[in-house]
């Protein structure tokens, strides 16, 4: 019904300052190691059923319980599709000022912010 795939890389700090988190804790690297989001689809008939969302638990979870060491999860999203970058805010994933692309957004995701009581997972803390 649908599938995700994963890639490591890296965000420069230019495109990650705006998570507040990241910006308190003062982290000097000039690159945050992360999990691309290369592709993240769902089958028409089975959108708006909350498979998106258990997608990206699931990675949450995958990336978390392997350990690699990533911080942020990064998709790109096609500026146009409105309803895509909306399920993407709605689960904690920001607009990170990069390199204007005229058709992409870059969003991220800090894996590192934990809900706290009375609010969603991926909301900012």
């Amino acid at each position: 019904v649908g599938f995700v795939t994963l890639l490591a890389t890296s965000v420069k700090r230019q495109d990650w300052h705006l998570l507040p988190r990241l910006r308190k804790e003062g982290i000097q690297y000039q690159h945050v190691p992360a999990i691309l989001i290369g592709r993240l689809a769902v089958r028409n008939d089975m959108q708006k059923k909350g498979v998106g969302k258990e997608i990206l638990t699931w990675v949450r979870a995958l990336v978390t319980d392997l350990q690699v060491g990533c911080r942020l999860l990064a998709l790109h999203v096609d500026k146009a599709n409105v309803g895509g970058v909306r399920f993407y805010e709605r689960e904690g994933f920001v607009a990170a000022p990069v390199k204007p692309d005229k058709d992409l957004s870059t969003m991220l995701y800090d894996l590192m912010v934990q809900p706290e009581p009375g609010q969603e997972e991926g909301e900012p803390v």
